[in-house]
């Protein structure tokens, strides 16, 4: 009999829950990232200002392309200048499509931040081309918006 009423309440307990996550969904970001670049775009040309995150370590600044290398397999190359030097390439991982999660973080040796002594980054230049040859670039720093 009390395995009866242990059936009974996960019956209720998992009806319960099931009823609280669809009256309070929110959307959620992909657990795997888009792998074409029309998805891809659709996610990253919402917030521009969120492709590189500037962090501040003490005595170094690091410049992270997080956001861009989560979304790779729908890109097909990222350019930055930073303070409106020379634009250069950013060497993105490859795309695994053999795996189960393409955009997974494989490689010892791919670059994951630029670092630089603190306060020298005042703005930032990002360009991304898309698989489908499409770009958009935005303009990131002190009192500058996107592109």
């Amino acid at each position: 009999m009390k395995s009866f009423g242990t059936l009974v309440l996960a019956i209720v307990l998992s009806f319960s829950f099931a009823g609280c996550s669809k009256r309070n969904a929110v959307p959620v970001p992909p657990k795997n990232p888009p792998q074409t670049a029309g998805a891809a775009r659709g996610f990253l040309s919402q917030d521009p200002k969120s492709w590189v995150n500037l962090v501040f370590r003490g005595d170094k600044d690091r410049l992270y392309f997080a956001r861009l290398e989560n979304f790779r397999c729908g890109l097909e190359q990222v350019r930055y200048a930073i303070n409106g030097a020379e634009i250069k390439n950013w060497d993105l991982e490859p795309c695994y499509k053999d795996l189960p999660n393409p955009n997974s973080r494989l490689s010892k040796t791919a670059p994951r931040y630029i670092e630089t002594a603190p306060g020298e980054i005042l703005s930032v230049y990002v360009e991304v081309t898309y698989a489908d040859g499409v770009t958009q670039a935005a303009r990131l720093g002190q009192n500058q918006d996107k592109e």
